[in-house]
């Protein structure tokens, strides 16, 4: 479990050298709207 408020690297870099190939984004609306949490998620 990462908590990308204090995760500050890349999170696709983490999931491909940790070969993770499901995951699960678990965040509230308002979280959502929080521009620096959803820049994180966004590719």
């Amino acid at each position: 479990m990462i908590d990308l408020r204090y995760y500050n690297l890349d999170i696709y870099k983490y999931i491909k050298q940790n070969g993770i190939t499901q995951s699960a984004a678990v965040y509230s609306i308002k979280q959502l709207c929080d521009v620096p949490i959803a820049n994180k998620l966004n590719r």
